[in-house]
């Protein structure tokens, strides 16, 4: 009796602590309106010759990332895994996926920086795409830890037609979060439309 009863008591103790963890883990939402703050205008800064900076009008689509569980989600990383043709459903071949830049993080040159976001509703602003005004013809995709020159032959600016974009939000502590969008041109580089599908 007394080793049922030891028996017992470890089962008991093994399910409540996977129970508990259960219960405790961060839980991973993607968000989206085309609105402010979500989506945005503002200006980016160019690099010209000599030092000098102009600034564009940009218009930027962006995920809200939010955490709804009861534990901070570690070392989140957004990825774009693919992009595909909203024409003829085709796959975008001259693209591989890559890490989204969080707007909260620091841009470094060629590091990676994941971001932990806090629990119970804390969130953060994933970048996915965005247009400049003087360039009418393309989305500009801003990849983490990466300049705009990409020596991997990918385009990182892609022409300005429809898309559907596969999203996945991976933290360390946490189960992946997907998200698919269909991302409809606009002749203004102000109303390209996002649409969760």
């Amino acid at each position: 009796m007394t080793a049922f009863g030891t028996v017992g008591a470890v089962v008991l103790a093994l399910f409540l602590h996977v129970i508990r963890k259960r219960y405790l883990r961060p839980r991973l939402e993607i968000e989206f309106i085309n609105e402010p703050p979500i989506c945005r205008s503002s200006g980016l800064r160019i690099a010209e010759r000599w030092g000098a900076y102009t600034t564009v009008p940009t218009y930027w689509i962006r995920l809200r990332v939010k955490n709804n569980g009861r534990s901070i989600a570690r070392g989140c990383e957004g990825k774009l895994i693919r992009i595909i043709f909203a024409s003829n459903m085709k796959e975008k071949t001259d693209f591989d996926p890559i890490i989204l830049h969080w707007s909260s993080g620091l841009r470094h040159p060629v590091k990676r920086n994941p971001i932990d976001i806090n629990k119970e509703g804390d969130y953060d602003y994933l970048d996915l795409v965005y247009a400049r005004e003087d360039d009418p013809n393309k989305f500009y995709l801003q990849e983490e830890g990466r300049s705009e020159s990409n020596p991997r032959g990918i385009d990182m600016t892609p022409s300005r037609q429809d898309y559907i974009l596969h999203v996945v939000v991976y933290g360390k502590n946490c189960s992946p979060c997907p998200g698919t969008f269909l991302l409809k041109n606009s002749a203004r580089f102000n109303g390209i439309r996002l649409e969760p599908l």
